[in-house]
């Protein structure tokens, strides 16, 4: 349901031919995709890896607004999250979180406080061709890859 391009990206046909390789390689491996509220997937083992890549609550995205789609992505649901998470962590599931640690030099308090206990990756990426950076793309932001191995 969150599912949105970012920036000036758009489905063109490099894209298409990244998502027929894809699936080609994914077709040959032991692979389950679900699209779930991940407070109602409870389908997983020890040996299960589960990615999560949730909106970004200090982005100002149409899938953060709080009139659409029940209510949007709020601190509520981002700390139901971070719960998850942990109760993953305590049953052996591996796991890796995307988001950003600091949005257009506004530092994720919550994020970084929890983050705390598990190992922080921060990725080298930039954000130049993103529509939402046009007005200040000198604004520092850092994206975190999050994970307990």
């Amino acid at each position: 349901m969150f599912n949105q391009s970012c920036g000036i990206r758009d489905f063109n046909k490099n894209i298409r031919n990244r998502f027929k390789k894809f699936n080609e390689i994914a077709k040959n491996k032991n692979i389950d995709f679900y699209n779930k509220d991940f407070k109602k997937f409870t389908l997983f083992t020890k040996n299960d890896f589960i990615y999560l890549d949730p909106p970004y609550n200090l982005t100002t995205t149409p899938y953060n607004e709080t009139s659409r789609l029940g209510g949007g992505w709020t601190l509520e649901k981002e700390q139901q999250m971070y719960k998850y998470i942990d109760y993953l962590n305590s049953e052996n599931v591996k796991f890796a979180l995307s988001n950003v640690s600091i949005y257009r030099n506004e530092e994720n308090t919550i994020l970084n406080s929890w983050s705390k206990k598990y190992n922080v990756h921060n990725l080298n990426f930039t954000y130049k061709n993103n529509n939402s950076h046009k007005k200040d793309n000198t604004a520092l932001t850092q994206e975190v890859l999050i994970t307990n191995y």
